[in-house]
Formats: structure tokens, sequence, C-alpha cells
């Protein structure tokens, strides 16, 4: 699973936002974000480890209890917060249209998973 998380991590690092994601319209002018395949193994991945569950963090995030997701904070995190991370930054995608974008621009979702491959390797 690690070398899996590792290559993942390097294929969401190469991947350029336009890759990544694209903006598209709908009939009334709507505009939307649609997601490569990059972020659905990331979400596949995930998925497969717990995200999408109950995440007493995530709970956390939404009161201010636990700090926001920030490169610094995912380097140091444990599963469960990682999880909770990754299931903030999705589920704020349904309040803010193009969060998983914009947060794949600032290196969290390569982050989530390479640290979630060096919590395994240990």
């Amino acid at each position: 699973m690690t070398t899996l998380l590792r290559l993942l991590a390097d294929e969401l690092a190469a991947t350029t936002d336009e890759q990544f994601v694209t903006w598209e319209k709908t009939g009334t002018g709507f505009t939307y974000a649609k997601y490569g395949p990059a972020f659905h193994a990331w979400e596949r991945a995930l998925g497969a480890i717990g995200l999408g569950g109950p995440s007493d963090v995530y709970d956390r995030l939404l009161k201010g209890e636990v700090a926001n997701p920030s490169l610094e904070t995912i380097a140091t995190a444990d599963q469960a917060t990682l999880l909770g991370y990754a299931t903030y930054i999705v589920r704020s995608e349904r309040f803010s249209e193009g969060h998983i974008a914009s947060c794949h621009r600032k290196g969290y979702l390569a982050a989530i998973v390479r640290r979630l491959a060096q919590l395994d390797n240990t």
C-alpha cells in the first residue's frame, strides 16, 4: 500500500491545475468544477482507509478546535487527523465550488497521501 500511496502522491504533484479540474457551464450559466482522474484516484485510495465515515476531527475542525489543514499540520498528523482533513476538503466542496481544486493547488492532497504512506511504512 505504501508504494501505491507514494505513486499517487507523485501523480497528484505532477498534475497541473488544468489537468486536475475543468470548469463546465450548465445550460443556465452556472459554473461547476469537473474533477479529473487524479482526484478520483485520491478519493478511492482514501475511501479504502475510511474517508467518508464519521470523523471526530472533521467535527472539531468545524468548531475551530482543530487547526485547518496546512502543509505543516499535515506533515505531523496521524491517520485519523488526515482522514478528518480529507473529509473537510471533500465536504467543503459542497459549499464552495472549487475548494478541492484550491487544496490541490496548495499541495494538500499530495501531502495527505505522502503522510499516509509515511505512516503506513512505520
